[in-house]
C-alpha cells in the first residue's frame, strides 16, 4: 500500500473508487465525482487537500481522505477551517489499518488549536461509532449541533399569499450589493462561508441568483446550483422494504424516488442569507425557485435545526435526511459558537 497526495493521473481510479464505495443505510447512494475528481475539490475546499492510498500491485486507488480549508466566519473574523469530508475505503480493504494510517497524517499537519468541521449521517451509525471512539489516535469529535438536509420536489406551490417583496434574477450589477449584504448577515454566523462573488465556483453564475426586495433594500438571497456537470448523487440500493415500498412511497409523498442506478435530479440552494426580520422573504425566494424547476427535480437546502430559516420550508412537501455536525481536534476542546452554524449544502 502506497499513501500518497493524488495527482491528475489518478483521477479515473478516484472516481472508480466513488462509484464502488456507496454511503447509506435504508438508501445507499452513490456520489460520481467523474469526469473530474479534482474539480468536486475545489467545490469542497478553496485550498482542497487529500490524501489516497494505492495498491502497489495494480495502482488502483483503495481509499482517500480530504481534509482541505475553507474560509469561512467564526465569532464575526474570517478563518480558514478544515473539512473532513470523501472518507471512502474500499470494501476489500476495510478492517485494517488505513483509516488509522490517514488520521495520523492528518493530526501531523494540523496545528495546535485548530480545528475540523464534519458531518456524518445518523443513517451511517457504524462510522459513528468508530470515527468517534477515540481508537489509535483518532481525534475528538464534539458534537456541535445537528444539520438537516431538505429534498423538495420542485413544482409544488403553498396557499397564496400577499406579498410586499420584489423577486428579481441577479446581474453583474448587482454583485457590490450581494456582497455587502450577504458579508453583513454570514458575519453573524458561525461557518458560514466567506464568499467572493466575482469569482464564484464552477458551473455557478451569478445569474443563478434570485434577490429578494422590500423596496429598494435587499432584504434575502438565494442561490441555484446545479451540479450535473461536475458530480452527481445515484441511487445505489434501497432496503428491501424500502424498494417494494418506493413505487406507493412516491406516489403518496409527491417526492419521487428513482430506481436504482439513476441519478438523483438535483439543484442546491447555495449562499443563502436572509435578513433575520424578513424570513418571510426567503420563503417567497423558496416558492419562486420551486415554480422555476423543472418538474420532477428536487431541491436540496440544508439547515443547523435550530436555523430560524427552516421556517421558509413549513407547508412544502420535504424529505428530511438529518447528520451529526462534529467540531474535530486533537489537542483543546474547541471554543463553543454561539447559535446556529452554517453549512452550505452545494459544498459538502
Amino acid at each position: 500500500m502506497i499513501i500518497r497526495a493524488p495527482t491528475p493521473d489518478d483521477n479515473d481510479t478516484l472516481c472508480r473508487l466513488f462509484n464502488a464505495t456507496p454511503m447509506g443505510n435504508r438508501i445507499q447512494v452513490v456520489f460520481d465525482r467523474s469526469p473530474d475528481f479534482f474539480v468536486g475539490a475545489r467545490i469542497q475546499a478553496d485550498s482542497p487537500w487529500t490524501l489516497a492510498a494505492f495498491d502497489e500491485r495494480t495502482g488502483k486507488a483503495i481509499g482517500c481522505f480530504s481534509a482541505g480549508t475553507r474560509r469561512v466566519f467564526v465569532h464575526g473574523k474570517p478563518r480558514d477551517v478544515r473539512y473532513l469530508s470523501d472518507l471512502r475505503i474500499h470494501p476489500n480493504h476495510r478492517g485494517g489499518r488505513l483509516l488509522f494510517e490517514g488520521y495520523r497524517r492528518l493530526g501531523q499537519m494540523m496545528g495546535p488549536g485548530e480545528i475540523a468541521q464534519t458531518i456524518i449521517l445518523k443513517d451511517n451509525a457504524r462510522a459513528l461509532k468508530l470515527l468517534t471512539s477515540r481508537r489509535a489516535g483518532l481525534p475528538h469529535y464534539f458534537p456541535a449541533g445537528t444539520y438537516a438536509t431538505l429534498f423538495l420536489p420542485a413544482g409544488q406551490r403553498r396557499r397564496r399569499e400577499s406579498s410586499s417583496y420584489t423577486i428579481l434574477r441577479a446581474s453583474q450589477a448587482d454583485i457590490p450589493s450581494i456582497q455587502a449584504f450577504h458579508t453583513a448577515q454570514s458575519q453573524a454566523r458561525d461557518f458560514a462561508p466567506v464568499i467572493d462573488f466575482a469569482k464564484l465556483a464552477p458551473s455557478l453564475a451569478i445569474t443563478d441568483f434570485l434577490l429578494a426586495y422590500h423596496g429598494k433594500q435587499l432584504v434575502s438571497l438565494i442561490g441555484l446550483w446545479d451540479q450535473s456537470t461536475i458530480r452527481r448523487v445515484r441511487i445505489h440500493r434501497y432496503a428491501p422494504l424500502l424498494k417494494v415500498a418506493r413505487p406507493f412511497s412516491t406516489l403518496l409523498s409527491g417526492i419521487p424516488l428513482p430506481r436504482e442506478g439513476d441519478v438523483i435530479p438535483i439543484t442546491y440552494l447555495t449562499s443563502t442569507a436572509s435578513h433575520p426580520d424578513h424570513l418571510a422573504a426567503l420563503r417567497a425566494l423558496v416558492d419562486h425557485a420551486l415554480a422555476q424547476l423543472p418538474r420532477r427535480r428536487l431541491l436540496v437546502a440544508g439547515f443547523d435545526t435550530r436555523d430560524p430559516s427552516l421556517q421558509a420550508f413549513r407547508g412544502l412537501r420535504q424529505r428530511r435526511e438529518c447528520g451529526q455536525h462534529f467540531l474535530v481536534a486533537y489537542d483543546a476542546p474547541p471554543k463553543p459558537t454561539a447559535g446556529p452554524f452554517v453549512m452550505d449544502p452545494g459544498r459538502i
